[in-house]
């Protein structure tokens, strides 16, 4: 615990600032000794562990457009007031979302309904349904499903030498097997997928790492709390610094077509830098910083496209190729805050995973051909006694051939879904406990899942983080017929 929490003063965060989309699954927590809503306010708890689960509860406090924090946040004098004390402004306040009328969601809506614009309150009410056959997840428990052979569905082999404390993210290499592994306890570990081996040394940062990409096979980027972008070298075992921020740097992507890393911060910016011929401890080349409405959560490029989600479920649209501004400024058409964004493997549009347990499929196509092809569903949702808990949407990733993907969500469950039939593939077993990231191979037959507690249930036991390989077979992720999100041959 002590080296938890000196690791939370070495990031330099204040506990007014915010560590990452922060997950709700249950919004019927009973007070707390001690903090019922008594009016005394809570001192923020200093180590990294609680330090961790203060940050993610920060309130928006704007009553025109909905709290993000679900219910749970600070109050505004800035001290945490235990999770007893609801916040003003959420939609949240008494209940659980199902047990609440309002939050059903309407009839499936004609394609010919008229819709107001993007982002308005009446949209998000009539596009806020569950398709029939993306129904939630069952109960909890490994799914009565044969995987061919005779026998129960596996987990998967369990990587060797995981990360101890919170992965953060990971990512497969383009060009081989190899998985890139960033971790809240401030390092970086590259891995041979098939050997089942870690790769080189332990990278590491200052502060936690939030994020991780490859840029070949020799190299990768990392982000991290402590404000600071680095370059990965993977033969000579070193590291180099490419950038920094002012706040800490939550997500880093690498385009192929331009050459760029992308970063985004929790300062309100994305920036893009060029990474050739950094061999030293000098900062390298600042192409452009952009500014964000809101704090960046996650990003996503398909080709020349680029996605960024942030806080206030603002959503910008960017063309690599002119950066001046946003093609889209647009407004989630989900209820609740933004947890994760991916995009279609053809680069026609969108998936945004949520902390209300739902996925919007949006498209980039504002015409009104295209406004009627997207959808949100419901998923990863539990049944315990009769109660719904609503679980968030942690991870997001698209199959490279097939364009069918897999959610992964604080309830501890992997599902494949095809976007285009509307219809879920496979489920598989659940984990011990939160899936927190999750990658397909270049190919699609190998999928990584990072079983790791993101602190959904507060500062509790929790089993030691796992990450599982699994070996991808056509029943899992193959669609039942043709579709248009697959990317072009």
């Amino acid at each position: 615990m002590a080296a938890r929490s000196e690791l939370a003063r070495a990031a330099g965060v204040e506990s007014g600032d915010r560590i990452g989309p922060f997950p709700v699954s249950t919004f019927n927590r009973a007070p707390t000794a001690g903090h019922a809503d008594s009016g005394h306010a809570r001192t923020p708890r200093a180590s990294a562990t609680q330090t961790r689960q203060d940050l993610g509860r920060v309130c928006v406090f704007d009553a025109a457009v909905r709290c993000d924090c679900a219910g749970f946040c600070f109050r505004p004098s800035g001290r945490w007031a235990g999770p007893a004390w609801r916040c003003p402004y959420s939609p949240l306040l008494h209940g659980s979302l199902a047990a609440n009328s309002k939050f059903r969601s309407p009839p499936h809506p004609s394609p010919t309904a008229k819709r107001s614009s993007l982002g308005g309150q009446d949209n998000r009410r009539l596009l806020r349904w569950a398709h029939p056959a993306m129904s939630a997840a069952p109960a909890t428990g490994p799914p009565p499903v044969d995987g061919g052979g005779g026998g129960r569905i596996e987990m998967g082999r369990e990587l060797a030498h995981p990360p101890k404390d919170g992965v953060s993210n990971l990512r497969f290499s383009r060009s081989s097997d190899r998985l890139l592994v960033s971790a809240w306890e401030k390092t970086v570990r590259l891995y041979d997928a098939r050997a089942n081996a870690p790769v080189g040394v332990v990278f590491t940062h200052k502060g936690p790492v939030l994020d991780c990409c490859f840029h070949d096979d020799d190299s990768g980027f990392s982000a991290s709390a402590d404000h600071v972008v680095r370059r990965l070298a993977f033969i000579a075992d070193s590291s180099y610094r490419l950038g920094s921020h002012v706040g800490a740097v939550s997500c880093v992507e690498y385009s192929y077509d331009q050459g760029q890393v992308i970063t985004g911060s929790w300062d309100k910016t994305i920036k893009c830098w060029d990474p050739r011929g950094v061999n030293g401890p000098q900062e390298h080349a600042l192409i452009g910083t952009h500014n964000q409405p809101e704090r960046v959560y996650s990003l996503s490029l398909a080709g020349y496209k680029l996605v960024v989600a942030t806080a206030g479920m603002h959503v910008n649209v960017y063309d690599l190729r002119r950066m001046s501004e946003p093609e889209q400024r647009r407004m989630s058409f989900l209820s609740y805050q933004t947890r994760c964004v991916e995009c279609y493997p053809n680069g026609t549009g969108f998936a945004l995973g949520s902390v209300e347990g739902r996925v919007a499929m949006d498209f980039f196509d504002q015409t009104a051909a295209g406004l009627s092809k997207r959808y949100a569903f419901k998923c990863h949702r539990l049944n315990e006694g009769g109660r719904i808990v609503v679980c968030p949407v942690n991870a997001i990733t698209f199959h490279p051939s097939y364009g069918t993907f897999a959610t992964g969500g604080a309830d501890g469950f992997v599902y494949t879904w095809d976007g285009e039939s509307k219809k879920k593939l496979f489920q598989y077993p659940k984990h011990e406990t939160s899936i927190a990231a999750l990658s397909f191979s270049r190919d699609g037959s190998l999928l990584a899942v990072a079983s790791s507690y993101t602190y959904e249930k507060g500062d509790i036991d929790h089993p030691p983080d796992k990450i599982f390989i699994r070996d991808v077979n056509d029943l899992e992720v193959k669609p039942r017929c043709a579709t248009n999100l697959a990317p072009p041959q």
